[in-house]
């Protein structure tokens, strides 16, 4: 699945008018099998592709995991080192069941949903959510 992450970002479209800010981002990311799943995840900058982090979490049945911008900056999981400057991105996601001796992923009946929800403001806050893009993997 992809996605698109931002953290504290501004930016201008229209001339007169006011900056559109988003101070971060939500994630929510739901496992709608029985089977325990792998959930790996990865930010890439805007507009040049550059790989910012990346994280993984275990996915149970029937499950979600769910986590902010702000928190994978805390944690350490987005590098303000690889990318110091950048405030929005690409987020690239895939679920699978098991890894091979080879580093081979099995996505047999794996399967993921999500959603994003950009935060503007903190109160009361303006949100826009919209469904993450399933893409295929080959």
């Amino acid at each position: 699945m992809v996605g698109h992450w931002r953290l504290n970002d501004s930016f201008a479209d229209f001339s007169p008018g006011a900056a559109i800010t988003t101070d971060n981002t939500d994630f929510v990311f739901l496992n709608p099998t029985n089977l325990t799943l792998t959930l790996e995840y990865a930010f890439f900058a805007a507009p040049d592709g550059t790989f910012c982090g990346c994280d993984r979490d275990t996915l149970q049945p029937n499950g979600r995991t769910r986590y902010t911008m702000l928190g994978e900056q805390q944690g350490g999981s987005f590098s303000t080192n690889l990318c110091p400057t950048q405030t929005e991105g690409v987020l690239k996601s895939i679920v699978f069941t098991s890894v091979d001796k080879k580093g081979n992923i099995d996505v047999d009946d794996a399967l993921q949903a999500g959603v994003q929800i950009h935060i503007a403001g903190s109160s009361p806050g303006e949100r826009s959510e919209s469904n993450l893009q399933g893409v295929t993997v080959n």
